[in-house]
C-alpha cells in the first residue's frame, strides 16, 4: 500500500465519528473520493471501481462521483461507458472539460478535444487553466494546425513556466512549423533539466531530426 494511500485512510477513519453538515448529506466526504484517486493513480483499479460504485449509489447526483467514475472507466478502457457519463455532466466546467478532452484525446476526436476546451481562455484563475491549454495545444497538433498548437503551448507556459508536458512538447511543434534551429535550442535546455530522462529526449531529438529529413525531401521535391 502506497503512502498516499495509508495517509487517506487514516484521516477517513478519524473522521468517522465527525456529525455530518448538510453539505456533506448531499455529496461524499472528499476524503473518500480522494483514497478512490489515490487507487486509481496507483493503477489499483478494482479497489477505485469498488468505492465509487457504492458512492454511486449513496450520491447518485453528485458530479464528483461521475467524474471520478468516468476517468477511472477511461483507465479501464472503456471509452464510450465514460463518454456517456461525461455528457450527463456540466459543460462549463474546467475540470470536467479536461478530463472528456483527455478521453477524446485517447479516442483520437481531436475536434472535440478542441472544443470541449473552449473555456480554456476564460478561465483565468483555474489552476487546471495550464493543463487545458496544454491538451489543447496537444490536439491542435494532432489536428496539423501547428500555429495555434503553439499559440496554446506558449499560454500554458505563460502560465506555468516549468509544466514539463508543455515544455516537452514544444520544441516538436516549432520544428513542425520549420523553426528547427529554435527546437533544437529548446531540446538542449530540456537536457539541462533532470526531470527528462535521457531515452525520452533521445526519442525527441530523433523525432525532430526525422520532421528536418521530411521536410528536405519534400522541399526538393518542389524545388525550393
Amino acid at each position: 500500500m502506497t503512502p498516499c494511500v495509508v495517509v487517506l485512510l487514516s484521516l477517513i477513519l478519524s473522521a468517522c465519528t465527525a456529525l455530518p453538515t448538510q453539505s456533506q448529506i448531499n455529496e461524499p466526504d472528499a476524503r473518500v473520493l480522494q483514497l478512490a484517486e489515490a487507487y486509481r493513480n496507483d493503477g489499483r483499479l478494482s479497489q477505485s471501481a469498488k468505492i465509487l460504485r457504492n458512492l454511486q449509489s449513496q450520491y447518485p447526483q453528485s458530479d464528483a462521483v461521475q467524474l471520478q467514475m468516468a476517468q477511472l472507466l477511461t483507465e479501464q478502457g472503456e471509452f464510450a461507458a465514460a463518454e456517456s457519463i461525461y455528457r450527463t455532466l456540466p459543460s462549463d466546467d474546467l475540470e470536467i472539460a479536461l478530463a472528456y478532452a483527455r478521453l477524446m484525446h485517447r479516442m483520437d476526436r481531436s475536434a472535440a478535444c478542441v472544443h470541449a476546451l473552449r473555456l480554456a481562455d476564460s478561465s483565468t484563475l483555474h489552476p487546471l487553466r495550464a493543463d487545458a491549454l496544454y491538451q489543447r495545444g496537444h490536439c491542435l497538433l494532432k489536428r496539423v494546425q501547428f500555429e495555434a498548437a503553439h499559440d496554446a503551448i506558449e499560454a500554458a507556459l505563460r502560465l506555468e513556466p516549468t509544466h514539463l508536458q508543455a515544455r516537452f512538447l514544444e520544441p516538436k511543434i516549432v520544428a513542425l512549423k520549420g523553426d528547427y534551429a529554435h527546437a533544437e535550442r529548446l531540446l538542449d535546455r530540456l537536457t539541462e533539466d533532470p526531470a527528462f530522462r535521457s531515452d525520452e529526449l533521445s526519442d525527441l531529438r530523433h523525432e525532430i531530426a526525422t520532421i528536418r529529413a521530411r521536410y528536405r525531401i519534400i522541399g526538393a521535391q518542389f524545388g525550393s
